[in-house]
């Protein structure tokens, strides 16, 4: 019994095994086939023109503070007083209320 179990799963694993080599060879040679049907065709190149001098990199740009920036500033100290916060959280209640009170102080109508 033992060695009718041992000969069906040496029997199994030599078909696996044939299998995935036939499998290697097939995909092989489809994906042959394939490219001599359907090669690759190459990217246009772009024709080339005189050496033009380089030019510098652009340096980058630096982002300018907003103008309002004090009033943003007030905005957030009176929001942080009235909510009670010791320094700035990021829960989504919290970040509401901001909005709203930053709405009313600088008079930006709300939506």
């Amino acid at each position: 019994m033992i060695t009718q179990g041992l000969i069906i799963t040496a029997v199994g694993m030599i078909g696996v095994f044939l299998f995935l080599i036939v499998l290697v060879y097939v995909t092989d040679y489809s994906s042959k086939i394939i490219a001599k049907h359907f090669p690759d065709k190459p990217a246009p190149t772009p024709a080339k023109k005189a050496a033009a001098p380089a030019k510098p990199a652009p340096a980058p740009a630096v982002p300018k503070p907003a103008a309002n920036m004090d009033k943003i500033a007030a905005v957030i100290a009176i929001a942080q007083r009235e909510l009670q916060l010791p320094t700035p959280t990021v829960s989504g209640d919290k970040v509401a209320a901001v909005i709203a009170i930053a709405q009313r102080e600088m008079g930006i109508p709300v939506k």
